[in-house]
């Protein structure tokens, strides 16, 4: 993570109202996150759910513990062993997008990774519009 970046996040933080020490603890996320994108670069979700949560639990605002575990849950839900458990999935999904919306809007590409779980729930029509709303907040993908 680069230094204006990692800045901008503790000052984002803050705004927030989280507390100084909890920012900081926030920054230093040391190796749960990390380990969950090693899970999930091998599609293990279910792995890199439970690092996740574990971030989670410690430092409920980290706004990229949530951002990642709701790409799991999108993952996941996409193909469920059990019918039922669709909604479960994407349902959890969709409360780490809305967290984060309802916190930083302009945050990666969280529009385009909540319409893809729109999607997978069969609901085309808040995908489309949330996939446009991402266009153009981020035209470029490298934006994102």
């Amino acid at each position: 993570m680069n230094l204006l970046r990692t800045g901008g996040l503790l000052v984002c933080l803050l705004l927030l109202g989280v507390p100084l020490e909890e920012a900081r603890a926030d920054q230093g996320h040391g190796g749960g996150v990390e380990e969950a994108v090693a899970a999930m670069e091998e599609q293990r979700w279910g792995q890199a759910i439970r690092l996740l949560d574990a971030v989670i639990q410690k430092h409920p605002a980290h706004l990229e513990a949530h951002y990642l575990r709701g790409i799991c849950y999108g993952e996941r839900g996409k193909h469920p062993t059990v019918q039922s458990r669709l909604g479960d999935f994407l349902g959890k999904g969709q409360e780490d997008f809305q967290f984060i919306l309802d916190r930083d809007s302009l945050y990666r590409d969280v529009l385009y990774q909540y319409a893809l779980v729109r999607r997978y729930d069969n609901d085309y029509q808040e995908a489309i519009a949330l996939t446009q709303a991402q266009i153009r907040l981020k035209p470029e993908p490298g934006q994102a």
